[in-house]
């Protein structure tokens, strides 16, 4: 895994692959998602080269399932922006009525994260880990707007840092 991982540092992929694991909500490092996908083309390659005992049908068939792979781990991921995104006007409200009525930025955040629907709760639920685990409020709200390449939240979330 650690090989494939490499290859993939060394051809510039390996920051593409783990955002998009990441906003798909895959729970894979780019090493094993990378060894998955290639073990999967392999074996149905290998199959479909036995059956129609053609080894170019074969690489056709491994080339199909590496190809529907990356697709479907980016129609994924993007439907998970899309509905953070749709959900973005819903969390900011939420944000800024529990800032306004006295809660703190970490009591706002844990409200989303508690109140929020799927992908909004968990991104949220995320960014309360990372701060328990050391890092400051205002960068793990920008990791959320990294990881979900949000500019809308990037920008809204902006004059809600400012209540540290």
């Amino acid at each position: 895994m650690t090989g494939a991982e490499d290859i993939a540092r060394d051809r510039g992929f390996i920051n593409q692959i783990e955002t998009a694991l990441d906003q798909a909500n895959l729970p894979l490092r780019p090493g094993e998602a990378i060894a998955g996908i290639l073990g999967l083309a392999a074996v149905v390659g290998l199959l479909v080269t036995v059956f129609q005992q053609s080894p170019i049908w074969g690489g056709i068939a491994a080339a199909v399932v590496l190809a529907v792979s990356v697709v479907l781990v980016q129609g994924v991921a993007s439907r998970h922006k899309a509905k953070f995104e749709n959900q973005l006007p819903d969390t900011l409200n939420l944000l800024s009525t529990s800032l306004r009525s006295g809660y703190s930025l970490l009591q706002a955040v844990e409200a989303v994260a508690a109140e929020a629907p799927e992908p909004t709760a968990r991104e949220f639920g995320r960014a309360m880990n990372e701060t328990r685990l050391g890092r400051s409020p205002v960068a793990a709200l920008k990791q959320v707007a990294d990881r979900m390449e949000s500019l809308d939240f990037d920008f809204a979330a902006g004059p809600l840092l400012a209540f540290k």
